[in-house]
This record gives C-alpha cells, structure tokens and sequence, in this order.
C-alpha cells in the first residue's frame, strides 16, 4: 500500500510540472509578440511614407518677424513623419527668434503641425542696443527692425520695470501740459535724468523725483515755455528753485515763491 501511493504522488507532481512549464511556454511567447509588436508600430509611426507629414501652418500677427525667418529656424526640426516632429525643439528654436515672445506646436491629425506664434511688442528702447516690453522683458533683435519713435530708456541690468513704471507716472504728470517723455535715464547712482521731447533735460535726483518733476510742471508755461529757442538742462535738485543752464553755459537759478517745497 505504500509504495501505491508514493507512485501516485510522483505521478501528480509530474502533471504539476508539465502545466507550469505551459504556462512559462505561453508567456513567453505573448511576450516577444507584444515586443514585437512595438518595434513594429514604432517603426510603422517613425515611417514617412505611412504617416507622411504634409502641411506646416505658421500662425500669427507679424509685424517685425518674416516668414523666411521663421522657416529657417523650423525646417531642421520639422522631420518627415506626423509621429516623429520633435516638438519641443521646434518650440526652443522658434523662442530663441528675438521678436518671438510666446511659442506653441501642436500636431493636427492626421498629416499636419500648427505653430502660432506670438510676436514681441515693444515698450521702448532699452540702454543701448536692446528693446524692452511693457513686462520688463529685454529682447535685442536686428537693430534695422526697431520700430522709429519708441522713448529711449536707460538703466542698470534688473531694473526695467522701475523705469518703466516711472516713465509712465512722468507721462501721466506731463501730459495734460502736451509735454511728453523722450528719454529716461536711472544712472548707476540711482538718480533720475528725463529729457523732453521739446528738448529740455531735466536733472531731478535720487529723491523726491516726482515731486520735483510737479513743482516744474507748475511754473513751466510762465517761466520757460516762451523761451525755448535753445536746448535747456534744468537742474530740479533744489528745496525752493531751479539752475538753469543754457547754451551759452552760464548757470541763472530761478527761485519760485516759497510755496514749492522739496
């Protein structure tokens, strides 16, 4: 009797075995055909002649960019399969276009790429060879493309949109006297120089700049409006008065009455 059921155990083991070598078999098996199966849908999507990419629209308000531009900046990064465009470098190259501010890519199914892109507007002129946007963001494009008549404004690196908040309270300031801010400078020493476009330059120091800038505003009809056949530099530095240099270099202070202060 023992030795009948050590056989049938034996026996049952070997069945056992013989499934799980199947199973190991079959799975196997699914596997090489699931990875070839990827190989060959990545070979098919990576096939141009599959998925032949065969439009490339280019969309947006230009101004300053050209189309022959855009389209050698794009062309090396387009490839020939709808599945295979590398879209971020697309976006990288098209960003690094100076007059480009915003980039987007998008694949349109099934054989086409749209790219919209978003062009700078300038603000201004920023320091010497740049332009800068109304966000304080400083792009230096071919100098041939700056737009004529933008306000010059100059300072040290980081410090855009102080100056550009500051030339916008000027405006707001000068304005209703028809007096109009051509150029602005925050030199190294922190101190304010705005030029005119009738002009004048105007020397209104580190502190108080504003308040100065109104107490000028103030007298300007009556003390020199009538008298501007020559460029003027108006030193504002002063608690009650003005130096007032002209061209032949010799300095006149002229004191308001004593309700300008500061």
């Amino acid at each position: 009797m023992p030795a009948r059921r050590h056989t049938r155990k034996t026996k049952a083991m070997t069945k056992v075995r013989i499934n799980i070598n199947k199973q190991y078999v079959f799975v196997s098996m699914l596997t090489v055909i699931v990875l070839a199966g990827m190989v060959w849908v990545m070979q098919l999507l990576n096939d141009p002649e599959a998925f032949p990419l065969r439009s490339v629209r280019v969309e947006g308000q230009f101004n300053h960019l050209t189309a022959e531009e855009l389209e050698k900046a794009v062309a090396p990064k387009v490839g020939k399969s709808f599945f295979n465009v590398n879209v971020d470098a697309i976006k990288e190259v098209t960003g690094e276009l100076p007059w480009v501010a915003n980039v987007s890519v998008r694949r349109m199914w099934p054989d086409g790429l749209r790219i919209l892109v978003t062009e700078q507007k300038a603000f201004a002129r920023w320091n010497k060879k740049s332009l800068v946007n109304a966000e304080g963001e400083v792009f230096t494009p071919d100098s041939k493309t700056m737009p004529e008549g933008l306000p010059q404004l100059t300072g040290p690196e980081g410090t855009q949109i102080k100056v550009i908040v500051r030339y916008m309270q000027m405006e707001e300031l000068l304005s209703p006297g028809e007096l109009h801010v051509k150029k602005l400078d925050l030199n190294a020493r922190h101190a304010w120089i705005t030029e005119l476009d009738n002009g004048m330059t105007l020397l209104l120091g580190r502190k108080n700049s504003q308040q100065r800038l109104a107490r000028f505003i103030q007298i300007y009809k009556t003390v020199f409006a009538g008298a501007m056949n020559n460029k003027k530099r108006i030193d504002l530095r002063y608690s009650n008065g003005f130096a007032v240099y002209g061209k032949n270099k010799v300095s006149t202070v002229v004191v308001p009455t004593g309700q300008f202060r500061g």
